[in-house]
Formats: structure tokens, sequence, C-alpha cells
């Protein structure tokens, strides 16, 4: 745990107890239509129970505390990881702040954390989301006034202090906020969670400088699950733009956990348990594929795009991430080449075209859509194939068979359209 010698033994015992040792409900949160992906990956995990069942946006499971530290380190399709610290019902403001003097706020917080309180409230009495958040950051700070809680240790004070010299002033906003609590009220009944993740999961820390109207990682990881990639097969990324598809596919091949690059909330939290986490860090490295063995087969992936910028970018990022013994990034057109330029194998190809609103026009992106799917049928035959449509008018112009997927990427509601190319091209 992150503490100092001289906090409470009591207050010890009872984050032990309450917060490390106990079973607690969590919630992952999803891009909708990736709830059931996102339920498979979890229970392919090695969690201490297996108690989990999909619901709408997400997906909720029972677990103890190391749980949902694997959860947010491995997960490839999750958005955030809630943990559900109390459920109550409260009908006028008065019934509010008896209740929450009841949560421990000291078990879940340092006194000088940095938090923030997001409301949303359904068919209650309590409709007022900003006076129900101030009554939360008023009750929190009252448990702490009596000189509650356990002081920060040494080291996260020290980066607590150059965190908030670089933010310029500490305060409780949701952008510089270290922690979130959720609260979620429908009718009359209270739902408080702890954010476990921090920065939305897509955030891997491995893309650092995404161009325009990227696709999130998360949604990426989903469409090549989808697709039926599985990491032993080529995979081609013709319209590469930032390369997430590219490195999503390259984690998956070599079983990296897809966020070991970056932090989370849970590090800030008093139950936080250092030497557990470095020993899951150690436990996920040593499911990697080891590339140093001559006799495994090393994955394919081919990352291209014409834009000359992005790849010189995506190229900088491959090489910092270690990925440039298995991500080939070129510059080239993607009508200009056929897969059998870069392999005799057949593999997945996945596309996803720009939507002619932040990239180009609309009439553009129509014209594009109905050339590749000219350019795979006639040079794509025997390989899987993942293509997104931002119109549904657009996929009746796709001659040859496929399944669709609803998905949601930036506010929009896209199709995604997966198969296998084996037919000749249909005039």
């Amino acid at each position: 745990m992150n503490i100092n010698s001289d906090v409470p033994t009591a207050l010890l015992k009872r984050i032990r107890r309450h917060v490390i040792g106990k079973k607690h409900e969590f919630f992952i949160s999803t891009s909708p239509g990736l709830e059931k992906l996102c339920l498979a990956e979890l229970m392919e995990l090695p969690l201490s129970e297996k108690d989990a069942k999909t619901v709408f946006g997400g997906v909720e499971f029972f677990g103890k505390l190391y749980d949902c530290y694997i959860a947010n380190l491995c997960l490839r399709t999750a958005n955030r990881i809630l943990m559900r610290m109390a459920a109550f019902k409260a009908e006028s403001f008065r019934q509010l702040e008896k209740k929450l003097a009841d949560i421990p706020w000291e078990l879940y917080l340092y006194p000088d954390s940095v938090f923030s309180v997001s409301v949303t409230s359904k068919h209650s009495r309590l409709y007022h989301s900003d006076a129900v958040a101030e009554r939360f950051k008023k009750s929190i700070r009252g448990r702490f006034s009596g000189g509650n809680g356990i002081s920060r240790p040494g080291a996260l004070a020290m980066k607590k202090a150059a965190m908030q010299k670089s933010a310029g002033q500490e305060n409780d906003g949701q952008e510089n906020a270290e922690l979130k609590i959720f609260v979620r009220i429908k009718d009359d009944m209270f739902s408080v969670s702890m954010d476990s993740s921090g920065q939305l999961l897509h955030k891997r820390g491995i893309i650092v400088n995404p161009g325009k109207a990227p696709i999130r990682e998360t949604i990426a990881a989903g469409i090549l699950k989808t697709a039926g990639y599985t990491g032993s097969e080529p995979l081609v990324d013709p319209m590469c733009g930032s390369g997430t598809f590219s490195v999503e596919g390259a984690m998956m091949a070599i079983n990296a956990a897809p966020c070991r690059n970056r932090e989370f909330a849970f590090m800030n939290w008093p139950s936080f348990m250092p030497q557990r986490w470095n020993y899951l860090l150690k436990e996920t490295d040593l499911k990697k594929l080891d590339r140093s063995d001559e006799s495994a087969i090393k994955p394919e992936i081919f990352a291209s795009d014409r834009a000359q910028n992005m790849i010189k970018t995506l190229e900088k990022d491959v090489r910092d991430s270690s990925f440039a013994d298995i991500i080939s990034v070129n510059c080239r057109d993607f009508f200009e080449f056929s897969p059998k330029d870069l392999t005799h194998k057949t593999g997945l190809v996945v596309i996803n075209p720009p939507y002619g609103r932040r990239i180009g026009s609309v009439t553009e992106s129509r014209s594009k859509f109905q050339a590749i799917v000219k350019k795979l049928a006639e040079h794509y035959n025997g390989w899987k194939f993942a293509l997104i449509a931002s119109h549904k008018d657009l996929i009746k112009t796709v001659p040859f068979a496929y399944k669709t997927k609803t998905i949601h990427h930036g506010g929009l509601k896209l199709t995604l359209l997966t198969g296998y190319r084996k037919q000749k091209w249909i005039t």
C-alpha cells in the first residue's frame, strides 16, 4: 500500500478490510455495440471471480481491487472502469446529507486529493445536478476537516506538487481533477462510483500525435476482433492515418497489454498496492510473444497512407514503441499497389475511409468508398476485410457478401462491413 509509517493502524486495517480485501462491484464503460466483445475479453483474464454480465453501455462484474488493476491494464475495448462505492435512496437534500455523512471517504481519498463530482439525474426529486455535486464536495471536505485520512506518501506528494505547478493552480474542476466521482440518480436511488482509470482507456500512450478525426483505439480493437483478426495472419492498413489499426493489431499479435505505457487513477488511491502492481506488470510482460525466438512466427503488419506527414509521425511512434520489427510503414496510395506486393499470404485488410465531414467532402467520400469496394473486389480475393461506411446507402454498392455492425465514433453512427472476399468481381 501507499502508506506512511505514522498512519494509524486502525485506519490501515479498515482500508485492507473494506477496500483491498472486499469484493466490489465494478462497471466497465464501452462504446455502444462493444459490450459482448468486452465481456468476452474480461472472461479471458485471470480474475479472482468470473461473475460478470453485459448491460447497456458496458459490463458489470464483481471482484477484488486487484481485478480492477488487471482489467484496466489488459482490456482493449473498455473506455473506463468505475468502482461502486455506495448505493442509497434520498428524496431530499436533508436525506442526502445524512447519507453522505455515512460514506468513509478517507478509505478512498487522500485529504489533499483534487477531485471532481459528475452528477446525472433522471426521474428524481433531486434533479439539480450542480446542487447535488456541491453537497458531495461539502461532505468530503467536512470528513477530512477533523484530521481523518492518510497523508500522501513522499513520492506521490512530490509528484502531485509538480503536477500542480505545471497546471498553474489547484482546483477541483473536471479538467484538472486527479480523481473523478460519478453519481447516478434514477427514481431517487443514488449510485456513487469512483473512476479507477483516469484518462479514458483508449489513450494507450503510444500514438503521441494523432491526425485529424482518428478512430479511437478501443473501437479499432473492437473492429479487429469483429473481423476475426487473430494476430497470426497479415494485416494491411492501407489508409492508416495515425496508424491506430496497425498499432492495436501489433499489440494483439504479440499479446501485449494495451495500457502498459500509461498511468491510472487508482494509483492515487490510499489503497494502491505498488508491489502487487509491479508483479502484475511482470506477469503480463512474460505472456508477450518472444520476438527474439527465431522459430516464432513474426507478425506481418503493413501500414500505409499517401499523406507523407502522417507517415513520418507514425514511423516515429512505431520506433518509440519498439514495433518497428512487426509494423512496416510506407508512404503509398492504396489504389496503386496490390497486397501481393507486400506478402504472399492472405490476411485481413481494414479500411476507415474519410467520412466527408472533417476531411474532404461528402461527394468525395462517396466516390472514394465506391473505388475502395472495386479495389477490394479486384485485388483482395481470399482476404478477410473490415470496411467502415459513413452512410447506410453506401453499402448497397458492395457486390460481395458481408455482415454489418453499427459502431459509434465521434458522435456519428457508422456501419462496419466485415466478411471474406472469395467471389470474383460482379459487373
